[in-house]
């Protein structure tokens, strides 16, 4: 008999849920992959911010995780200027010491994941170029003409890099052909790059460790 999984997100907001769910969800897979039980993956439950600290929107989602069924409850807090190392020191380990201190903790989920994109999740993105170029029909455009020269995790605006890419590959079509933007990427990028690209990004591979140590016991 199958054992089922559920996992949460709890993102900064509606773009960095369409990525990634689809990019967790492939994790967990990966991760899973050589489990000796038969274990299947519930659709990712998003959980919504709310109003308030960031204290009080983890302890909020903490016991929507719970009241949800879900066993484990991610952590998504993009890096911005800072460093992760900064943004797990100021805001995701004092919040997860909270819930874990919580004296309602019993009636919460425990197990909790940082995800930090080095920046922004946008640069997930990024991993992949030759991919992103298909998506936005740029494939006869050189990576010098589309400012995508680097690797994915040191431009550090990753988000205006991609609509600047988008930008110029739309320019050469006709104004009938020019209707796309940003928001038609993370879904299909979430769901196409490659883990094996993301495995090159260290806040990827800090995320897949963590990730790893929660689900192997279900393994």
């Amino acid at each position: 008999m199958s054992e089922f999984l559920t996992i949460g997100l709890h993102a900064e907001g509606p773009t960095d849920h369409k990525l990634l769910k689809h990019i967790i969800r492939r994790t967990v897979e990966d991760i899973i992959l050589n489990c000796d039980k038969d274990i299947e993956i519930n659709p990712i439950i998003e959980i919504d911010k709310i109003s308030g600290s960031y204290n009080q929107n983890i302890e909020h989602a903490a016991k929507e995780a719970f009241d949800s069924g879900i066993k484990c409850l991610i952590l998504h807090c993009d890096a911005d200027k800072s460093t992760i190392d900064h943004v797990m020191y100021h805001k995701i380990t004092p919040a997860i010491e909270t819930i874990h201190n919580h004296t309602d903790k019993t009636n919460m989920c425990s197990n909790l994941i940082p995800l930090v994109p080095i920046y922004m999740s946008e640069a997930w993105m990024l991993s992949d170029i030759e991919l992103l170029k298909q998506e936005i029909g740029a494939e006869r455009i050189d990576n010098a003409t589309l400012g995508l020269t680097r690797s994915a995790e040191s431009y550090a605006d990753p988000k205006a890099t991609l609509v600047e890419a988008i930008r110029i590959s739309q320019a050469s079509k006709s104004r009938r052909h020019r209707n796309f933007n940003i928001s038609d990427l993370y879904i299909p990028l979430g769901q196409k790059t490659p883990l094996t690209k993301l495995k090159q990004l260290s806040s990827y591979q800090q995320f897949y460790t963590d990730l790893k140590s929660i689900c192997l016991p279900y393994c």
